[in-house]
């Protein structure tokens, strides 16, 4: 699921390159690409976040009537940046929607979430708090990618919400984790480059906020992998 401000040539762009890093990571299975109504304008945030809760519910009700067809399949969501408040979103309404009383009373759970640079409050994944409940209890295991260097959620996510970010600071509250969820720190996987020619263009690791889900090159040759490897690893993290 991919961030704020895409637009739909944007949003398929980034589903290519994840589709790479991916096959490139180890994972060969199919992948399911989630574009959405983000592109907003890059001064209108909170119009995007509305959108982002909006299309929580869409998510919610897609990942419950592909399990009806498809009961065996496990389900990974893998959000990047605003992104990553649709999934959150989706499980808030898989967990308490009474639409989605069926996939409950299957005992259905998304195999495992995965944050990367999660422009989400970084309270609101606590038990105690918007989304630490339905993340405990509609998920395997979520994992949260983050980055103290990540230069768009300090210095335009801050102003704009006036709080630190999960993908920046990591959960505020540790003792107030669901019981399901661990972090990773991952600035040393986000290149530099940002362009994929060679050179750097940003001055720190981390730096790169779209860097992620990798790089790649104007010819479409990816030349990072983000963290990809480490969500492929922790596809297989005990449930």
């Amino acid at each position: 699921v991919h961030g704020f401000n895409n637009t739909d040539a944007e949003s398929r762009e980034n589903l290519d390159l994840v589709s790479k890093t991916l096959k490139q990571s180890g994972y060969d299975g199919p992948m399911i690409g989630w574009t959405w109504d983000s592109d907003t304008g890059a001064l209108s945030f909170d119009d995007s976040k509305a959108h982002s809760v909006i299309n929580g519910s869409k998510l919610a009700a897609f990942i419950r009537d592909y399990k009806k067809v498809c009961p065996e399949t496990r389900i990974r969501l893998i959000g990047h940046s605003q992104g990553c408040r649709l999934i959150l979103e989706s499980l808030k309404a898989l967990h308490s929607d009474a639409e989605f009383s069926d996939w409950r009373g299957d005992g259905h759970k998304v195999e495992t979430v995965h944050l990367m640079g999660a422009a989400v409050d970084n309270e609101e994944i606590q038990t105690d708090y918007n989304y630490g409940k339905a993340v405990e209890n509609q998920a395997g295991h979520c994992t949260n990618y983050w980055n103290d260097e990540d230069d768009i959620l300090s210095d335009l996510y801050f102003p704009e919400e006036g709080d630190q970010a999960l993908g920046e600071n990591n959960i505020e509250d540790a003792s107030k984790a669901p019981k399901n969820f661990s972090s990773r720190d991952v600035k040393s996987e986000i290149s530099t480059d940002t362009d994929g020619d060679g050179e750097a263009d940003e001055s720190n690791a981390g730096d790169n906020h779209s860097g992620y889900a990798g790089v790649q090159d104007k010819n479409g040759k990816v030349t990072s992998d983000g963290c990809m490897d480490l969500v492929v690893k922790d596809f297989n993290i005990p449930k």
